[in-house]
């Protein structure tokens, strides 16, 4: 039976001596491997697979068992052998200087490194690190083979990495503000088309449509926009490439001295690849609250913030995770515990080196309703409406953020 079973299934199938006796059967329709299995469980054999080899062992229950435990035991006894042989080799420390990772990482790095994961749990290898703040060092204990191993991954992570200044405007602008700094931003295009040419182009700085992509200029002189001659600037901004931030800082004074937007901030900070950068600028708020008799004296930060995470692509590309908090404290009825009114972006971007990118999308409605007039006379039926003033402000803006990223080697 067995031998039929090698033939149909094309596998080698050994039979140990220990098995004895005779089957009969006739199966039809039947895989192979169904009918084996059936044949063990009549006869109470086991059998074991090297499926590599397409090898099946066929036994008893007892002696595959004792097959097995041998097997168990010869590895066991290789394995010892094996760290017997990693034992007598020599240990010697060596002290790995370090310039632009911190002692601490590259031993959390090499501990993950050299750290097993096996079913009673984590195990560390025979190598020893030691941090050396002072020397700004660490010093590994092992074989050379495996000290050899750790300098190779020193010389990997420990490099100079790039670092990343961003600049940031952070404004609140009317509604037409970004149609003004549209209409300032210049460009040209050119197209020729058989013996004609059409070209749709920016201001020089005298006024004039420009004749050259280099005689385009960003605006008309500060503090003006109606010379220009593009008209019709769209509303919506993106991405502002080959614009300097210095440039557009200019063009945000001059629209905020038109009273189109408000500069709130305009922050600036260094920060390596990779790492998280922050600033904050606001106040903390007092307030006091009374428990169980006694009162005590808290605060809340009312601030703005921006938190910024740029990750340097091969491509020239920086992927920034970007946080904007302006946050400002507001009355609550009935409660001295000041709120926060809360104006938050978050969002993660992928720009060129040095371009411009504009994220916004938080409106600001402020609505005011003033009233003034003259003591005395003001309450005169009449008359003293002649004396009285009374003023409805009703202004929407919007909260945008000017973020350029230029990577410094």
């Amino acid at each position: 039976a067995m031998q039929l079973l090698a033939v149909i299934a094309d596998v080698n199938i050994l039979v140990g001596e220990e098995v004895r006796g005779t089957v009969g059967l006739k199966i039809e329709n039947v895989p192979w491997n169904v009918a084996f299995k059936t044949i063990l469980d009549m006869k109470t054999l086991a059998h074991d697979m090297d499926a590599s080899n397409s090898i099946v062992r066929v036994h008893t229950p007892d002696k595959l068992k004792l097959q097995e435990e041998f097997k168990a035991e010869r590895e066991e006894v290789r394995k010892k052998k094996q760290l017997s042989t990693l034992e007598t080799k020599p240990i010697i420390a060596e002290l790995f200087k370090l310039f632009y990772i911190s002692p601490e990482q590259a031993k959390q790095t090499l501990e993950d490194l050299y750290t097993t994961q096996s079913a009673e749990g984590a195990t560390m290898s025979n190598i020893k690190i030691t941090v050396e703040n002072t020397t700004r060092s660490i010093i590994v204990r092992g074989n050379k083979e495996e000290l050899d191993v750790v300098d190779a991954v020193i010389r990997k992570i420990d490099i100079k990495t790039k670092q990343v200044l961003i600049e940031a405007f952070i404004v609140e602008a009317t509604s037409d503000f970004q149609k003004a700094l549209g209409s300032r931003i210049g460009a040209m295009a050119k197209q020729e088309r058989g013996n004609k040419t059409q070209t749709i182009s920016g201001i020089t700085d005298g006024g004039n449509a420009a004749t050259t992509a280099g005689g385009v200029a960003l605006g008309a002189a500060a503090g003006t926009i109606a010379g220009n001659a593009i008209t019709g600037g769209t509303a919506g901004i993106g991405i502002l490439k080959q614009m300097g931030a210095r440039a557009l800082k200019l063009e945000i004074e001059a629209l905020q001295s038109l009273g189109k937007t408000n500069i709130v901030s305009s922050p600036s900070v260094f920060t390596l690849n990779n790492q998280e950068a922050k600033i904050t600028q606001g106040t903390q708020i007092a307030y006091q609250t009374t428990e169980e008799g006694t009162t005590s004296t808290s605060f809340k930060e009312a601030a703005l913030s921006l938190t910024v995470t740029p990750s340097i692509i091969g491509d020239g590309h920086v992927l920034l995770d970007i946080k904007v908090n302006n946050d400002s404290a507001v009355e609550v009825a009935g409660s001295d515990e000041p709120g926060i009114k809360t104006n938050e972006i978050t969002t993660k971007l992928l720009i060129e080196h040095e371009d411009i990118v504009v994220i916004g999308g938080i409106k600001i409605h402020n609505a005011t309703d003033s009233r003034t007039k003259t003591p005395g006379i003001g309450n005169v039926p009449v008359v003293g409406n002649l004396f009285k003033g009374k003023t409805n402000k009703d202004k929407l803006e919007e909260m945008l953020v000017f973020l350029s990223a230029r990577v410094i080697d």
